[in-house]
């Protein structure tokens, strides 16, 4: 993907987040579970063991 066409596919940054989050299996870093509490893109919250971590951990960013 060419910049101009990053830029023209992620114009916010919510546009970018929602897109990570498409692409990872949305569980735990702790315990694995599926239960999240996922109101705000950036911060997740396990509703099994309560560890919060950002959508961007366990990637390059």
């Amino acid at each position: 993907m060419k910049l101009n066409e990053f830029n023209n596919a992620f114009q916010i940054e919510q546009q970018c987040l929602a897109y990570i989050a498409n692409l990872k299996e949305n569980k735990c870093i702790r315990c694995f579970n599926f239960n999240l509490n996922t109101s705000d893109l950036k911060r997740m919250r396990c509703l099994k063991c309560n560890q919060t971590f950002s959508i961007l951990t366990g990637t390059i960013f």
